[in-house]
């Protein structure tokens, strides 16, 4: 079977056949024509990588297991913090009921986990972006584990009272 109708039997463009083959996920036998040659590719090996890629398809798709995040000291979730959290699994949290990977609540994660960015911003209201911002400045303390930031909910309420000019009383102060 020459090259693009091996790509079409896989369901797969003919660059997406070229790369499994240059990593020896497939092989054809070279067919020499008189003119030039081609690729000839083997129904089976056809059959077996189409059945090896349809494997890693589900596989990609089924939940894994939740991220593990060290656990931090024990701190009691802000109250506004938990109520936010009410509304959001009220709103449906995006539009979807079944989420693609098991996830820990928010509340959950304020009282023994670190938070991500994304849920610093539906916490704080605060922007994406100005949160990263943060980070980068260094004026919010947080760890990267893998490609995403994580910030312990102790120096996330620091940085937060701080923004928002929040002013601890000076013990002794009038």
């Amino acid at each position: 079977m020459k090259k693009p109708d091996a790509a079409a039997f896989l369901g797969v463009g003919v660059r997406t056949l070229e790369n499994l083959q240059s990593r020896g996920r497939i092989t054809p036998a070279w067919r020499d024509n008189g003119k030039s040659g081609y690729n000839d590719y083997d129904p089976a090996d056809l059959e077996r990588l189409k059945a090896e890629l349809e494997a890693e398809k589900q596989a990609r798709h089924q939940p894994t297991a939740a991220l593990a995040v060290p656990a931090f000291a024990q701190i009691a979730p802000a109250p506004q913090w938990t109520a936010l959290e009410a509304q959001l699994r009220a709103a449906g949290q995006g539009g979807t009921d079944q989420p693609r990977k098991p996830v820990a609540s928010i509340a959950d994660k304020l009282t023994a986990g670190a938070l991500t960015v994304d849920e610093i911003h539906a916490l704080t209201g605060f922007p994406t972006r100005y949160i990263r911002a943060a980070i980068d400045a260094g004026d919010l303390a947080a760890v990267k584990i893998g490609r995403s930031w994580r910030v312990h909910p102790a120096r996330l309420a620091e940085w937060r009272d701080t923004v928002l000019g929040v002013k601890k009383a000076v013990k002794g102060a009038k």
